[in-house]
């Protein structure tokens, strides 16, 4: 039976959209066309979208510069509190990771790595 398709577009790193297709669409019947294309508009060429990075730790690498550019943009505005607050819940969730990593009983290298103090080889 011929169905008529859909397209659409991902824009990611390819190891996330590997990791997504085989978690979540390997189970449905559909074709995946593998277009990988190194993209050349003005985000790319300004950041380094290189595969060392995931998609939430790009996500939270730039929530991380608006919000301090916001602070020093304008220091005495609400910004600066909401600044304070993003940061001391990225310092909780470190903490909270930390805990857990010593709980599980990893070494000392690896709660690094989960805390994000140290880059995975």
């Amino acid at each position: 039976m011929i169905v008529k398709m859909k397209f659409l577009t991902i824009t990611a790193h390819k190891r996330d959209i590997d990791r997504i297709c085989d978690q979540y669409l390997s189970k449905y019947e559909i074709q995946l066309e593998n277009a990988l294309s190194e993209q050349k508009t003005y985000y790319a060429k300004r950041y380094s979208f290189d595969n060392s990075h995931t998609i939430e730790q790009l996500y939270k690498n730039c929530l991380n510069h608006l919000y301090t550019v916001e602070r020093r943009k304008f220091p005495y505005s609400l910004s600066a509190v909401n600044t304070y607050l993003f940061l001391k819940e990225e310092e909780i969730h470190k903490l909270t990771t930390t805990l857990e990593c010593i709980r599980y009983g990893l070494t000392a290298k690896e709660t690094l790595e989960y805390a994000g103090g140290v880059q995975k080889p």
